[in-house]
């Protein structure tokens, strides 16, 4: 269990690591180049990786390995292959004085690299008393009235990963652990994918679906398989919602613990796959506080609980709780952002330097944050969202929010699309069949020509950087000055799986 010991330091490790890693009694070395010049920890008969670096499958082997000067032995005996945590990360930056005009949201969704991704849209609807809905394993009550959302998900589970409704909320989730862990068994209940969905469904203003968010949690638990190829997979998460006006980050713990902070206008959040909220707490479930601090023996400080310091383990060092790996990599994107801004390097208004700004982070391979890795773990979806702020008096934006989708196994080759909610996407609307616009036929093409090895032509890629910059051109100014709209989702992914395919029988 993670909570009998001392989390490791900071570290860079996550930069060099391979997908695969070998454990041995000794030292953590990375495959394939098994760690060059000792890269690498030292252990006492288990692998970890502290939270908010990023966690890979590991093979655990028993076994002795010497670092010498210039050569390495290794024996190994008996081989077990075990799914850990893997990489994901979301970004916020809310609207404000000290921010951009309007909100900024991006996420990768980093899943087994053969695990189906898509993009469906799906209408809202009112819906008879005592309905109930069915999720990935279990069903709930269903809403008396859902909103039409438009979803990027595994395509084997009921969930998302991210998304967003048509009221302008925004969510991603991420898988964390914490020393709860245990309390999640092998019982299946709601993923915290299921979760994100019904609380997009569900959720008018991003403090709505943060607040549906806890209350799904606390009431039905959240546990079961989160691979469907591997039901002992299991993970507790965290969740980012977000409109123009703020954000919330909602924390679990256990089968229903949470929390929740919030994120004000004009600031900007990130979180990985690490515990990070820590005093500065907007909401709590009733009791956990106090059940937190007889657990682990860190009670509050000055009438504050430290979310982060109680849930990570026994003993926590101070460099443990620094931001470290793909978290400490996304804090600084934002940072830099904010300080450009500062400067005037980044204007407020300029919606398309926002949106490429994000996207370069969503690209981002050296930290870790875009995965690349045909066999392990991949970023096999990404999303991006421009979230409008209502004007004064208007409880909504009358400019339609903008969300941008890679719909393909890799975010870097492939350009950004625009997806828009149709006008009639109200709550009123009979709910009907969600609609991929093609992408899963497109996610499927891209994971075929990755896997044949062919670099894209040169025309392929420079026809799609052309169409990343026709969407990124239709950003450029606000919705109300007329600008050219870009092509609808099920155009631009027609249009490139036309391109790839062509391509791929040329080749």
């Amino acid at each position: 269990p993670m909570d009998q010991f001392p989390l490791l330091p900071s570290t860079s490790l996550q930069q060099w690591c391979g997908p695969w890693c070998y454990c041995a009694w000794g030292w953590l070395w990375t495959e394939p180049l098994l760690a060059p010049f000792g890269a690498g920890y030292l252990l006492t008969g288990t692998a970890l990786l502290q939270p908010g670096i990023g966690y890979t499958s590991l093979w655990c082997r028993t076994g002795a390995a010497v670092l010498g000067t210039g050569a390495v032995t290794m024996a190994t005996f008996g081989t077990r292959r075990r799914r850990e945590l893997c990489s994901c990360d979301t970004f916020v930056f809310v609207a404000g004085d000290w921010g951009p005009d309007v909100t900024l949201f991006g996420k990768n969704s980093d899943r087994p690299s053969e695990e189906e991704h898509e993009v469906v849209f799906v209408p809202g609807g009112r819906h008879p008393v005592g309905t109930t809905v069915r999720c990935t394993y279990i069903e709930v009550p269903q809403a008396l009235e859902t909103l039409s959302v438009v979803l990027s998900k595994p395509r084997w589970l009921w969930g998302c990963e991210m998304g967003a409704n048509c009221r302008g909320v925004v969510g991603g989730n991420e898988a964390v652990w914490t020393a709860h862990a245990g309390e999640l068994g092998t019982q299946s209940r709601l993923l915290g994918m299921d979760i994100l969905r019904l609380a997009l469904e569900r959720g008018a203003s991003a403090q709505a679906a943060a607040e549906e968010c806890a209350r799904l949690t606390e009431e039905f638990g959240q546990g079961g398989g989160c691979a469907g190829d591997d039901p002992s997979w299991t993970y507790e998460n965290g969740y980012i919602f977000a409109d123009s006006r703020e954000a919330f980050v909602v924390e679990t713990c256990g089968f229903n613990g949470w929390a929740i902070e919030r994120v004000p206008a004009g600031s900007f959040r990130n979180i990985s796959n690490g515990i990070s909220i820590r005093q500065d707490i907007h909401a709590i479930k009733e009791g956990l506080a106090e059940d937190i601090a007889s657990r682990s023996g860190w009670g509050p400080k000055d009438g504050r609980l430290d979310w982060k310091v109680a849930l990570s383990g026994r003993r926590v060092g101070s460099g443990a709780l620094d931001l470290a790996g793909r978290e400490k990599a996304g804090h600084r994107h934002l940072q830099a952002m904010a300080q450009d801004l500062q400067e005037g390097q980044l204007q407020s208004g300029d919606l398309r330097a926002w949106v490429e700004r994000f996207i370069a982070v969503l690209r981002d391979e050296d930290s870790g944050i875009c995965f690349r890795d045909l066999h392990g773990f991949n970023s096999t979806g990404s999303q991006v969202s421009l979230l409008f702020p209502a004007a004064p008096g208007a409880e909504h934006s009358s400019a339609p929010h903008r969300h941008f989708f890679s719909c393909a196994s890799d975010p870097i080759s492939t350009s950004y699309k625009q997806f828009a909610f149709p006008p009639a996407s109200t709550a009123s609307l009979a709910a009907g069949a969600p609609d991929d616009h093609g992408s899963l036929e497109l996610w499927r093409t891209w994971r075929t020509s990755a896997l044949a090895g062919r670099p894209l032509p040169s025309y392929a890629r420079e026809l799609l950087r052309a169409w990343e910059d026709e969407t990124l051109a239709a950003v450029a100014a606000h919705p109300s000055t007329g600008a050219p709209a870009a092509p609808d989702l099920r155009a631009a992914c027609q249009r490139e799986l036309t391109l790839l395919a062509g391509s791929m029988e040329a080749q």
